[in-house]
């Protein structure tokens, strides 16, 4: 079940290699705008507007791109996280989910095929009446009616959570068989 689990998560290898490729990209990429505008309009603007606006043009430039590259990434980067931590826990009530009906499916099937064999039980004793006293036979066919009405609503529920709700169509590990008198 954890290898169905870990196939369904968001694949972090990929997403460290991105971060990596990130860590060096980004710095390049600042080296890189530097240099092209100190190579380039740097020049032309001290020399045509003076030191007051290329200073200027260098605070709002190489101030803002910086931050700005870091605090989009910052955002894409949590945005992720949360993503993730979204799809971890989905992932995880998913599978407990479905433990949890696995674990209600066999209680339902154990206590039916319980039900089902003290009823054979009680066919049983009952068939052998003539020895028991009218009292106790009495007792018996009540409980014997008790337990067939108690299959019957089990089965009923079984039945109606099934996808289909086919008896004859075979869902699960127990075969659901009537009792006497179904």
């Amino acid at each position: 079940m954890l290898e169905r689990l870990s196939r369904r998560l968001p694949n972090l290898t990929t997403f460290r290699r991105q971060l990596r490729i990130l860590k060096w990209l980004i710095p390049t990429g600042l080296v890189l705008l530097v240099v092209a505008y100190e190579l380039g309009p740097s020049r032309w603007i001290y020399d045509g507007f003076g030191f007051n606006y290329h200073l200027l043009v260098e605070i709002f430039l190489l101030g803002t791109v910086g931050p700005l590259l870091a605090f989009v990434l910052l955002e894409l980067l949590g945005r992720w996280i949360d993503e993730k931590e979204t799809a971890d826990l989905q992932a995880r009530l998913l599978a407990n989910a479905g433990e949890k009906e696995l674990k209600v499916r066999q209680l339902s099937d154990d206590t039916i095929q319980v039900l089902f064999a003290t009823n054979l039980l009680i066919t049983t004793i009952k068939s052998d009446g003539s020895k028991l006293p009218r009292n106790t036979v009495a007792q018996i066919e009540i409980t014997e009616q008790a337990l067939d009405e108690a299959i019957q609503r089990l089965r009923s529920h079984i039945l109606s959570q099934l996808p289909s709700a086919d008896p004859n169509r075979p869902h699960h590990r127990a075969t659901i068989a009537p009792g006497p008198g179904f």
